[in-house]
């Protein structure tokens, strides 16, 4: 049987069998639990670069566990497909696969398959809105700013973030925030004190949008991230960059906490501030921020109201039943 391509799998046919790589693996806390593992997600690509998400529910994972390692490359057959959707997905493919207790993994040696598996997307593509932001996105560039670990703690959870600012050989910027063992991650790199500007690969980011600006955020297990790594993509970078440009001697350049800051930050506290009673007085549309506390919940009346499709404003409406939320 011939090898199926990751492009060309729908629920529509019967069999499959695909020889892929696995180029990222992390586990997915439980939905309403988050202290034990819900599932396994993968990351395949096949010979022609194109890729897909996996996942193997944890009373199956047992089967696997031996055989679901990050850069192995393997056969894989015998497995369920679904429709895929929601927001910041790892792969721009339609569906997934879900293992199941018949799907099949052998091992298997082919050095044609990428080892990565990165599509980088240019800075000036995500800026100009050419970039669909449903899907995490590989970009690569110099590291021209950072800042340090900020303590982002709250009630004994341990939490932290590193700004930082990415430039491409085009001297386009982009900047964005890291959290949690990502935020460790680069900030580790920067106690080395090593000089010049690192070449960093962000790999599975999510893109941020707020009114006319962009940033780049890890996403919260699927991101991973390589620092002046010893790698093709790496070095190919650094032979780019134009001679004669001495500009990764100068270093990375401090961001500190006060003039550095994420959408999320921006908005709290670069936005308008409004109480909740001057929102009924707003004649126009705006963007503003309220801080308030929730004191009780209504139960008396549905938590819906009925919309337009297309502008999803409150409509009324002649006649009985329910046009929907």
């Amino acid at each position: 049987m011939a090898f199926t391509m990751i492009k060309d799998i729908t629920p529509l046919k019967e069999s499959w069998r695909l020889k892929v790589r696995i180029v990222r693996f992390w586990e997915q806390p439980d939905f309403k639990d988050h202290t034990v593992i819900g599932t396994h997600e993968l990351i395949l690509v096949d010979e022609k670069g194109s890729k897909i998400q996996a996942t193997i529910n944890k009373h199956l994972f047992d089967n696997y566990k031996n055989l679901v390692k990050e850069g192995a490359t393997r056969i894989i057959s015998n497995f369920l497909v679904k429709k895929t959707g929601g927001q910041h997905r790892a792969t721009s493919h339609d569906y997934k696969i879900v293992f199941i207790y018949k799907t099949n993994v052998r091992e298997c040696d082919n050095v044609q398959l990428p080892l990565h598996g990165f599509d980088f997307v240019p800075f000036d593509k995500m800026h100009k809105k050419e970039v669909n932001d449903v899907f995490l996105v590989d970009v690569i560039g110099e590291c021209t700013a950072m800042s340090d670990k900020i303590d982002t703690s709250t009630n004994g959870t341990p939490n932290y973030k590193v700004m930082f600012e990415l430039e491409d050989l085009n001297k386009n910027t982009i900047s964005g925030t890291l959290w949690g063992k990502y935020a460790e991650q680069m900030s580790e790199y920067k106690k080395e004190g090593i000089q010049g500007r690192p070449i960093i690969i962000l790999q599975f980011v999510k893109i941020k949008r707020w009114r006319d600006q962009v940033s780049l955020c890890n996403s919260l297990f699927a991101t991973k991230i390589f620092i002046n790594e010893d790698i093709s993509e790496v070095n190919d970078y650094k032979e780019s960059i134009t001679d004669g440009d001495d500009s990764r001697s100068v270093g990375i350049t401090h961001l500190s906490s006060q003039n550095s800051h994420s959408i999320e930050d921006e908005f709290m506290k670069l936005s308008e501030r409004k109480k909740l009673d001057e929102i009924p007085d707003t004649n126009k549309e705006c963007f503003c921020a309220t801080v308030a506390t929730i004191v009780g919940f209504e139960k008396d009346t549905n938590w819906y109201y009925n919309s337009c499709k297309s502008c999803n404003k409150k409509v009324d409406y002649e006649g009985g039943g329910d046009i929907g939320a």
